[in-house]
């Protein structure tokens, strides 16, 4: 079976097992559990009200509403990806730390990608903070001593509003880059902000009005990425299955490579979706990530987990 590449195509998934997507519980991506915050899809509907009108061209008020509760300057984007691109422009060497999101290798075309533990010599680094798919999170200290003269050093901390983590935001010489669709629980409408950015690069419009106005009210509920008790539904999860991750996911390491059969087995016998992540630089067959969802959610998960591993 040919597995997406990204986590979340639950259609694409479901159709491969013969099954009604709307069965299907997705663990596949790392989504906030409880959804957005409250009013969020509603500000959204009232903005398709305003669709004959063009949206502010560099987001605002959003984009200076962010900046003033970061404390830098941001540029919005449509999502994390088009903004790692924008990070990379002009670098000819990127390295990116084994195991990583393989959208980063993405974000950085054409330019040559070098992938492993140790950094390599090159005209950008890319880590990812707290880092998807095996939870490693840098300190600020870490990653400040990542900076080397005519070396870019550009973050991904789409994940860190889900933990207690000091941001790298401020911090001289680096980028930072992250996602409001994974924290926010708003994927489909793709928006994320950048500090270090030349707006130049990202260009006009490239956030619509229905994803401006949802992050206009995503901002009444700035501590939302904490809402949920995610640390210790995390650690639930993990003395279940096994595992290491942070934030809200967590990879699990199996005994022998029936990653890919597993996660099969999972989702056409009990409507579990989970990540074959396989596809990561650096991990293999044996290793699946699964998201942090609901307890009630995650007991479904763990029974469907036994059940299938006992048989």
């Amino acid at each position: 079976m040919q597995n997406s590449v990204h986590g979340g195509d639950v259609r694409r998934a479901a159709a491969e097992v013969g099954r009604d997507p709307d069965s299907v519980i997705d663990f596949s991506a790392n989504i906030h559990p409880l959804g957005p915050p409250p009013g969020v899809l509603d500000a959204a509907r009232r903005a398709v009200d305003d669709a004959g009108r063009y949206p502010s061209p560099y987001g605002e008020p959003l984009r200076s509403e962010i900046s003033a509760r970061v404390g830098a300057e941001v540029v919005l984007g449509n999502g994390a990806t088009e903004l790692l691109r924008a990070a990379l422009v002009g670098c000819r060497r990127v390295w990116v730390r084994a195991p990583s999101y393989q959208g980063y290798a993405e974000a950085a075309w054409p330019a040559e990608v070098r992938v492993g533990q140790d950094a390599a010599p090159g005209d950008a680094i890319l880590v990812g903070r707290p880092n998807n798919p095996d939870g490693w999170l840098p300190t600020v200290e870490e990653i400040a001593g990542l900076r080397r003269p005519g070396v870019r050093v550009v973050v991904d901390e789409s994940f860190l509003g889900f933990t207690d983590a000091p941001s790298c935001v401020g911090l001289d010489g680096v980028v930072v880059v992250t996602s409001m669709t994974k924290t926010y629980g708003i994927p489909g409408l793709r928006l994320g902000w950048a500090t270090g950015v030349d707006p130049r690069l990202v260009g006009t419009w490239t956030v619509n009005a229905v994803a401006l106005a949802a992050g206009l009210a995503c901002l009444d509920h700035w501590g939302w990425p904490r809402a949920a008790p995610l640390d210790a539904w995390r650690s639930e999860l993990a003395e279940a299955l096994g595992g290491r991750g942070a934030a809200n996911f967590l990879l699990l390491t199996r005994p022998t490579p029936d990653g890919p059969a597993l996660r099969r087995r999972l989702l056409a016998e009990h409507g579990v979706l989970v990540r074959d992540a396989s596809t990561f630089a650096g991990l293999d067959a044996r290793h699946l990530r699964v998201a942090v969802r609901t307890p009630a959610e995650n007991a479904r998960l763990v029974e469907a987990w036994r059940c299938v591993c006992s048989s």
